[in-house]
């Protein structure tokens, strides 16, 4: 928050992955917004790492990501965080 004007969030759930991937219980970074003029300041790292913390607190040991593969700037982020690309989904237009 700026005063009373909301400038960024993240937002996530628990889901499990499938039997065949483990079926392990993992946090789920599902959205992270920081508005544009308030970029750059280390404030998406800090909300998403605060977002961790409460996965971790919630007895979970992975938290993982959604992100297209042409957005570098979101891949980067993300790696910057530690984070690895696990495994792939390919899409054909049928």
């Amino acid at each position: 928050w700026n005063g009373d004007r909301l400038i960024g969030f993240a937002a996530g759930n628990v889901r499990s992955m499938p039997q065949h991937l483990g079926g392990e219980r993992v946090g789920a970074l599902t959205h992270i917004h920081v508005l544009p003029e308030h970029r750059e300041q280390g404030l998406g790292k800090q909300l998403a790492l605060a977002l961790m913390d409460a996965f971790k607190d919630h007895g979970l040991a992975r938290m993982s990501t959604d992100v297209l593969v042409k957005n570098e700037a979101s891949l980067a982020f993300f790696k910057s965080l530690g984070m690895h690309e696990d495994h792939v989904i390919l899409y054909r237009d049928i």
